[in-house]
């Protein structure tokens, strides 16, 4: 990351793609996809939610939004996932960085031809007359920020577009597989969520929820900054070219920040009103470009499929969680369930 007008110009032609507005409108396509899901989950009387919801339905919305075709699913997947297994350990094997160097190189070919492809499709647009910034997808804009912008360089573009399929997936899917594990945890909370027929009152109860699990249960354990000049903060000295770790997990349970950081409490921003701001989605310049996509996944997904499946159990209270530095989640979530 750069701390620079370099990383602003770059991060506005993100901004575009990931607004408040543009977010919103994939609300529909959102619920489609959550309903296909479930679709499949009511067929079966046990299911691994992480299989059936929690992995299908980011990788497809941060597809569409990238404007790469669904029969390429499970190609980016795997891509996505060998990239994403590298920060599963401190002391990565010479066959994981080999594997993970092959997805890199694979996933950078088939951006380079999606690139092409597009420019030609952005020049037929324009010859017609119309205006090539609507109605495009998010690599298009980064097509147009490049041709504005000489130091958005192909590179950049190809880095941003691996690094969108592995964050928008894996961060949401650990996001959505949390809240779903720390509700079932406590199911006087699907009883009360399910209880609620108003929808305003729904829709806040169920945004309460998640900003709550998000600080619990944070899907990213740490972020990582370069120090840039020697400085001392609480009696630590730190030296320039060093790597620091921000442990997001441990500081979305600082009892200095937070009443009762051990405890899940919903309400906690009426309750609590003197408590910090959760930092699951980072904070400052390098805040979560996707931060209003992954906390509308998960609002519409986890109330759909709780909806729906009845009596809810763990199948084993024996989880398997992610042996993985820097996502936190489960890598299966089976579960029982009333049709």
């Amino acid at each position: 990351m750069r701390n620079s007008t370099y990383h602003g110009r770059i991060r506005a032609s993100f901004d575009k793609a990931f607004s408040m507005r543009v977010v919103k409108n994939l609300s529909a396509q959102i619920k489609a996809t959550t309903e296909d899901c479930i679709e499949n989950i009511l067929k079966k009387d046990r299911c691994d939610l992480i299989k059936e919801l929690a992995h299908p339905l980011p990788i497809s919305v941060i597809t569409d939004l990238l404007g790469l075709p669904r029969k390429d699913l499970e190609k980016l997947k795997h891509w996505s996932s060998g990239v994403g297994a590298l920060t599963a350990t401190a002391e990565p094997s010479a066959k994981l960085c080999t594997m993970t160097n092959d997805c890199v190189k694979s996933a950078y070919a088939y951006f380079r031809e999606i690139i092409d492809e597009k420019r030609v499709l952005l020049k037929q647009k324009a010859a017609l007359g119309k205006n090539r910034h609507l109605d495009i997808d998010l690599i298009c804009n980064l097509i147009l920020g490049m041709e504005e912008d000489p130091d958005l360089g192909i590179e950049s573009v190809l880095s941003n577009c691996l690094l969108l399929m592995v964050a928008g997936h894996e961060t949401t899917t650990g996001l959505i597989g949390n809240s779903l594990l720390t509700l079932i945890r406590h199911p006087e909370l699907i009883r009360n969520l399910n209880a609620c027929t108003d929808p305003e009152l729904k829709e806040s109860l169920v945004a309460d929820m998640i900003e709550e699990i998000l600080r619990y249960e944070s899907p990213v354990a740490w972020m990582s900054r370069l120090v840039k000049e020697n400085f001392s903060y609480n009696g630590n000295a730190f030296e320039k070219g060093q790597m620091i770790f921000l442990m997001i997990g441990s500081g979305n349970r600082d009892e200095e920040a937070f009443t009762k950081p051990e405890e899940l409490v919903i309400e906690r921003r009426r309750i609590y009103p003197k408590d910090k701001r959760h930092i699951a989605f980072g904070h400052g310049m390098h805040h979560c470009l996707g931060a209003h996509l992954g906390r509308l996944e998960a609002q519409i997904a986890v109330p759909m499929v709780l909806e729906k499946i009845k009596s809810i159990n763990l199948v084993d209270e024996q989880l398997d969680w992610r042996p993985d530095l820097a996502f936190r989640g489960v890598r299966t979530l089976w579960v029982n369930y009333d049709r």
